[in-house]
């Protein structure tokens, strides 16, 4: 069975307002019960963030000084050989060289 709403019942909710003052007067009231939550939560918040252990890794890739007899750029010239070195490797970018040296080899 459905229940039917009765116009007294509508006007009634149209007529409902949400007292601000009386809103912040609760609020103030339970000021203390408030800041207690929050210190609370954010000592827990420090705790959890200062006991995740630091965990840094890196890694490098060296390219060889080429000693060349061409001259010109010196040491400069190993550089444009080889950009690879210096790219981050990440997933995205391994992928990109990849298909990057792949086209660069047909080409040749």
């Amino acid at each position: 069975m459905r229940e039917e709403k009765s116009p007294i019942r509508d006007n009634e909710m149209d007529n409902q307002e949400i007292d601000l003052l009386e809103l912040a007067q609760k609020l103030w009231v339970e000021r203390r019960l408030i800041f207690k939550w929050c210190a609370i939560g954010a000592v827990a918040a420090l705790i959890i963030a200062f006991s995740i252990p630091k965990e840094y890794t890196t890694t490098i890739k060296l390219a060889p000084e080429v000693n060349d007899a061409k001259g010109g750029a010196g040491s400069l010239g190993s550089l444009a050989v080889d950009p690879t070195p210096f790219i981050p490797t990440s997933t995205p970018t391994s992928w990109l060289l990849c298909h990057l040296q792949q086209a660069c080899s047909k080409c040749l």
